[in-house]
């Protein structure tokens, strides 16, 4: 399945406070969500659609998604968010290596 990297910016300071808010202080509050629940969320969005991992910085995220396409990511995004305070840009990428996955498998290459 094809990786892609979402590269986002708050679209406004608003935006990013309310985004990066805490649980607790927002109206309602709410508990805060492990990253084990977080992971089992972002897992249950779509089928084919899959968020594997997400830096939040404080003026740009980055996030990992697997997808068979990018028009079906396109799609998740807008049924669920979060386009009202992200600008989303996204980019294929066609090798994944994570020092979190050692494996034996070779590294892909890719001839142009």
């Amino acid at each position: 399945m094809p990786h892609y990297i979402a590269v986002h910016r708050f679209k406004s300071a608003d935006a990013r406070k309310e985004y990066c808010m805490p649980p607790e202080k927002r109206n309602p509050p709410s508990t805060t969500q492990t990253k084990k629940q977080w992971g089992l969320s972002v897992d249950d969005l779509s089928e084919t659609v899959k968020c594997r991992q997400q830096w939040v910085g404080d003026d740009i995220a980055f996030c990992h998604w697997e997808a068979p396409s990018q028009e079906e990511l396109l799609e998740l995004f807008n049924r669920v968010g979060p386009t009202d305070k992200l600008t989303i840009e996204l980019h294929e990428q066609w090798r994944f290596i994570s020092f979190y996955n050692q494996t034996d498998e070779p590294i892909e290459h890719k001839e142009y």
